[in-house]
């Protein structure tokens, strides 16, 4: 089954685009967490339980036909994925008052575009 996700974050560049996408979690939360507290937490629905993916790539060219659908990556250069995601609000998610996953996630993906880019001498000269 294809996991569903919908975008809820977007940062642009000239270039690249990255983005923050979440869809519901296929887990349940028993499979995940260990106290009884947090499954309940989890089981309220909303952002109480799902998984996130950040995605780094090329912007799309408006002057150029979509290959994908309404995405606005044309080609993906690096992701990374989360999931068992549990928090209160997607604010808490992306600007906890501590660390945060989130942070770790983009910089992942970025280092796995930077990768990517470096094997694409045509993507890289322009």
């Amino acid at each position: 089954m294809r996991t569903m996700y919908e975008t809820v974050w977007t940062f642009h560049t000239a270039r690249f685009v990255v983005t923050l996408d979440v869809a519901g979690e296929d887990m349940t939360p028993e499979d995940g967490m260990c106290f009884e507290d947090d499954i309940a937490f989890a089981r309220e629905g909303g952002w109480h339980w799902f998984q996130a993916r950040v995605r780094v790539g090329l912007a799309h060219d408006p002057d150029q036909p979509r290959y994908y659908g309404d995405d606005e990556i044309d080609v993906e250069l690096g992701s990374d994925y989360l999931g068992g995601c549990s928090y209160h609000s997607l604010q808490d998610f992306i600007a906890p008052v501590e660390g945060g996953y989130f942070r770790d996630m983009v910089r992942c993906a970025i280092d796995e575009a930077r990768k990517t880019l470096a094997r694409m001498p045509d993507v890289r000269a322009d």
